[in-house]
């Protein structure tokens, strides 16, 4: 388990140490206070808008007693608290506040405190090593694995710490929410774990199939709007590449109706966009596809749910899949579905319920323990694989900003929300310093439902990078990872991978320059994680592709002003802003040329022959070249 300075695993059993007194603050002049009896508590009925949940944080490292006691006067309960003097410019709690206007009259006897709500906050969610050069650089050539005798701090669902892909990887581990026993009933956190650091469970040249299992409920206006209308409306399920000629792609599933609205329902198996095979499925009967891989049928297969909804209905269900595959093999001597940093250890954090939702302030709390635990468990980056698009966001970005101030850098998925509306960012992605992730699929498209950036603020655009992610198209791969509950993999999509990737890389960086944490945890830290973000944005290459349309909206989303623009000008060193743009940054993600930026010297003078290729040629091979230069002052170099 997590070990805490000054307090148990148990976020309940907090106390706090408040010190009071001139040499340590000065209550009048950060606080302003004022006298508390010209106030009375207020029971005027609060808006429809109003979040009774709330956040109360301060530019400092500590608050007196009295702001919680003036809270409670108001009506307020606390719930989580800030203020042990972990974070050096931020303090606070958490707490609800039933009354709006008792909100009000508490803000204006400490005006200088900072009050918004505690957002909802919720989860984000192999070929991917290979697509960025990862397998390449890290485990065929230099044996990179993120062996460094440190570890990736997760904030997710939780994680299995007995799951097989991630046998012996979670060295500490806290429960956020309830202070117990760490599971992972939605999956979500185990998945992105995997895709960080499992280990795989069965060989690249394995005579036998892998397994996949799948579980998900769906509500049909939450994929293709309120429509009143009856008709077909398909979904895919997963896309997969079977090279293994003569095998075979076998299929089991059911569907449950929750609520009503559908007479008819099949599934339905695609190899390269043609149907190959079809089955129709009866409310909760089990049926099965079994389909064989001919050696002129090798390639891409997509599997898609169909169903007929009835007019004026808006039906609900559940979708269960059982099958078996043999899947594409790339890397000899590793077992299949290894993460990208195999070796690296992880720290596993509840933040998010069964649901995959949770609270800003939980999220708050988690990270506070990371800052804690840094020395304890050789922490070097901080995976949030979870958004929201909230507007209050000002304590978040404080303590992101502190995490990464004690040397750990945070990596953040951009969100799932596309391009729907101007402000599609994940707003706990609006921070300057951290490592901001979007998502690609497997030919280096941006996917539609990759969020669409913006400038944060002085020139500083947001997303930073993109990523593999998957696809939710046809003919695009699924990202393959494990399930949290069995030993078998599922398949999922979103930034959450993305950034999971990027998490990653960074350990692999770390070994490739400093070796272990050891060499790692001398010097200047701050300096430290910013040259690794300095590495993987100044590597990575445009995409020079159009942006993936989502076929279920009305917009199209391949549209320019949609998709990543080419940079056509000369660079100016002194305004770099225009080598980044609002869909993918910076561009898309090279594992190997930032570790060659890193490691690698150039001499002057000499020459270097090679082949690169733009993605949208291929998106494979080397994107980039890159290596460190010493040049002399006064010296002229031609």
């Amino acid at each position: 388990m997590v070990k805490k300075n000054h307090k148990k695993i148990l976020i309940a059993s907090i106390f706090c140490t408040i010190f009071i007194s001139s040499l340590f603050i000065d209550i009048n002049a950060i606080f302003n206070h004022k006298d508390s009896k010209d106030h009375k508590l207020k029971l005027k009925e609060s808006s429809e808008l109003y979040n009774p949940n709330l956040i109360v944080s301060f530019n400092s490292s500590s608050y007196p007693i009295e702001v919680e006691q003036k809270f409670e006067y108001y009506g307020g309960t606390i719930k989580k608290r800030w203020n042990n003097n972990v974070f050096n410019s931020f303090s606070g709690f958490s707490g609800f506040m039933p009354i709006e206007q008792n909100k009000t009259d508490f803000y204006l006897e400490f005006p200088n405190a900072f009050i918004e709500s505690d957002e909802i906050i919720e989860a984000q969610m192999n070929y991917a090593a290979y697509q960025t050069g990862a397998i390449n650089s890290s485990w065929n050539i230099d044996g990179y694995k993120g062996d460094t005798n440190s570890s990736i701090a997760v904030l997710d669902t939780g994680v299995n710490i007995s799951n097989p892909y991630l046998k012996n990887k979670t060295i500490a581990w806290e429960d956020i929410l309830n202070g117990g026993m760490m599971t992972d009933v939605n999956g979500h956190g185990t998945f992105i774990s995997s895709v960080i650091s499992g280990t795989g469970i069965t060989s690249y040249n394995s005579t036998e199939s892998s397994d996949l299992v799948f579980l998900k409920n769906y509500t049909h206006s939450e994929f293709f709007g309120n429509d009143i209308y009856p008709g077909n409306f398909s979904i895919k399920i997963c896309t997969l590449n079977l090279s293994q000629s003569d095998s075979h792609f076998y299929i089991n599933s059911s569907w449950n109706e929750i609520t009503d609205g559908i007479d008819k329902f099949w599934v339905e198996l695609y190899y390269e966009g043609d149907l190959v095979n079809s089955s129709n499925l009866t409310d909760s009967v089990w049926k099965s596809i079994n389909y064989t891989i001919s050696e002129e049928e090798t390639g891409i297969y997509d599997v898609f749910i169909k169903y007929h909804k009835e007019l004026n209905k808006d039906p609900k269900f559940r979708f269960k899949l059982n099958g078996d595959f043999f899947p594409e093999s790339y890397v000899k001597n590793f077992q299949r579905y290894t993460g990208i940093a195999n070796r690296t250890k992880l720290v596993n954090y509840k933040i998010l319920n069964e649901s995959a939702k949770g609270f800003m302030s939980d999220l708050i709390s988690g990270l506070e323990s990371v800052i804690e635990n840094r020395t304890n468990h050789h922490i070097i980056s901080t995976c949030l694989s979870i958004a929201t698009l909230g507007e209050d966001n000002n304590a978040i970005l404080n303590v992101i900003d502190e995490v990464i101030e004690s040397g750990i850098m945070v990596v953040i998925a951009a969100g799932n929300y596309g391009v729907q509306t101007s402000n599609s960012l994940n707003t706990i992605a609006e921070n300057k310093n951290a490592i901001v992730v979007g998502a690609i699929n497997d030919n280096d498209e941006v996917t539609f439902y990759s969020s669409m950036g913006k400038n944060i603020g002085n020139d500083v655009i947001k997303p930073d990078i993109v990523a593999p992610g998957g696809s939710q198209l046809a003919e695009h791969r699924s990202i393959i990872s494990a399930d949290a509950n069995s030993n078998k993999t599922t398949v999922m999509y979103g930034t959450s991978i993305s950034a999971a990737l990027v998490s990653g890389v960074l350990n692999l960086l770390v070994e490739a320059k400093w070796n272990n944490w050891n060499q790692w945890n001398i010097g200047d830290l701050k300096n430290k994680v910013n040259i690794l973000k300095a590495m993987v944005l100044m590597t990575a290459t445009e995409t020079l592709s159009i942006r993936e349309d989502n076929p279920n909206t009305d917009i199209n989303e391949g549209q320019a002003q949609y998709s990543p623009r080419r940079y056509l000008n000369l660079i100016n060193l002194t305004d770099r802003a225009g080598l980044t743009d609002i869909h993918e940054g910076y561009g898309r993600l090279n594992v190997l040329t930032a570790i060659d930026a890193l490691t690698k010297n150039l001499e002057p003078n000499i020459s270097v022959n090679g082949h690169l290729a733009s993605s949208n040629v291929n998106p494979l091979k080397a994107h980039a070249y890159a290596r460190q230069v010493k040049l002399e002052k006064n010296h002229q170099y031609l």
